[in-house]
C-alpha cells in the first residue's frame, strides 16, 4: 500500500494537545542538502535529519525522488535508494493543490 503524504497532525493527551510537525520536502531543498552540506562537514545536521527520517517525520513525493535519481553525484543517488521509505504518495487535494502551483 503506497504511504500518504501528511501535513501537520495533533496528538490529544488528556486536555493537552500536542502538535506534530511533519516535513515535506521539494526537491531543491533535498538535492542543495546532499550537494552543499556533506555529513562529513555537517555531521550534527545530518544526525538530526536521520533521527526526523527515522520518526517518519519527513517525507517527498514519489514525483521528487524521481526528479533527484536522475542526479549524477553517486552518494546522493544511494541516499535516494536507501531511503525511498519517505516517499508519499499526495491525497487527491494535495495533488490538486500541486497542479494548481
Amino acid at each position: 500500500m503506497a504511504r500518504r503524504c501528511r501535513g501537520n497532525s495533533e496528538l490529544h493527551s488528556g486536555s493537552q494537545v500536542i502538535y506534530i510537525i511533519h516535513y515535506v520536502f521539494d526537491s531543491n531543498v533535498v538535492m542543495h542538502l546532499h550537494h552543499f552540506c556533506y555529513p562529513e562537514r555537517f555531521p550534527s545536521l545530518w544526525k538530526k535529519f536521520d533521527k526526523l527520517e527515522e520518526q517518519d517525520l519527513i517525507t517527498a513525493t514519489k514525483k521528487v525522488l524521481r526528479g533527484c535519481e536522475k542526479d549524477h553525484d553517486g552518494r546522493f543517488r544511494k541516499w535516494i535508494n536507501d531511503n525511498k521509505r519517505i516517499s508519499c504518495t499526495p491525497t487527491r487535494r494535495e495533488a490538486e493543490y500541486l497542479r494548481s502551483c
